[in-house]
C-alpha cells in the first residue's frame, strides 16, 4: 500500500529513471501518462501476387507501415486510489480515425491471449477485472484493471518491503504487460539505484 504522497513522489522518481516517454499529469492530483502504438497484423489478404508486390515495395519505400497494416493509439495512465491506496492501471485505445476500442477489440489487440482466462474468471465486474468507467482525472470512459486485490498481490511478491518507487515499478511490471504496457529493463534497473523514493 502507498499514501497519496508516496504515490506522487515515487510517480515523480519514475520519470526520472525512465527512458520510456512516461510523464506526470495534473496538479495537484498527478498522474503517470505514456502514450505509444500498437501495429496490429495485416487483417486484410492481398489476393493476386502483384498487388501483394506492390505493398511490399511501398513498405519499402515507406521504410515504416504497409499500406494495409493498422495502428492503435495507447494511453496508458497510472492513477492512484484513495479507495484501496494502490495504483491503478488505465487506459485508452483508440482506431487511426479517432474511434475508441470495443470490448471484443481490447481482447483481440491489447490484453495477450495468456491473461484473458484469468481476466475474465475474476469476480470483480461482469467483465471479469478489466472494466470502463469514467478516468477519475479526466471525465473520460477508460478501461482500467481493478485495484481490489493488488494490495495482497504485492504482499506475495514482497513489494510492501521496498521504497515507494521500488513498489510502483513492480507493480508496473506485474500489471504493465496485462494491458500491453511493457516496462523495459532500463527502468528495472534504474529502480535499483533509487535511494528513499
Amino acid at each position: 500500500m502507498l499514501s497519496r504522497e508516496e504515490f506522487d513522489k515515487a510517480a515523480e522518481s519514475l520519470v526520472i529513471a525512465s527512458k520510456e516517454d512516461w510523464t506526470l499529469v495534473g496538479q495537484p492530483k498527478v498522474f503517470l501518462y505514456k502514450k505509444s502504438s500498437i501495429i496490429l497484423p495485416n487483417g486484410d489478404e492481398v489476393n493476386e501476387a502483384q498487388e501483394e508486390d506492390e505493398v511490399n515495395e511501398e513498405d519499402e519505400a515507406c521504410g515504416k507501415l504497409g499500406l494495409s497494416q493498422k495502428v492503435l493509439t495507447m494511453e496508458h495512465h497510472v492513477v492512484y486510489s484513495a479507495t484501496y491506496c494502490v495504483p491503478v492501471l488505465y487506459f485508452m485505445g483508440y482506431h487511426a480515425d479517432g474511434v475508441p476500442l470495443s470490448f471484443e477489440e481490447v481482447y483481440d489487440w491489447v490484453v495477450p491471449k495468456c491473461y484473458h482466462s484469468n481476466l475474465r474468471l475474476a469476480h470483480t465486474s461482469v467483465q471479469g477485472s478489466l472494466s470502463q468507467t469514467d478516468h477519475p482525472h479526466l471525465g473520460m470512459p477508460a478501461w482500467f484493471l481493478h485495484p481490489c486485490d493488488t494490495s495482497s498481490l504485492m504482499a506475495t511478491v514482497g513489494a510492501e518491503k521496498l521504497q515507494p518507487t521500488g513498489y510502483l515499478i513492480s507493480w508496473l511490471s506485474i500489471m504493465g504487460p496485462v494491458l500491453s504496457c511493457s516496462v523495459s529493463t532500463d527502468l528495472l534497473l534504474n529502480s535499483v539505484t533509487l535511494k528513499a523514493y
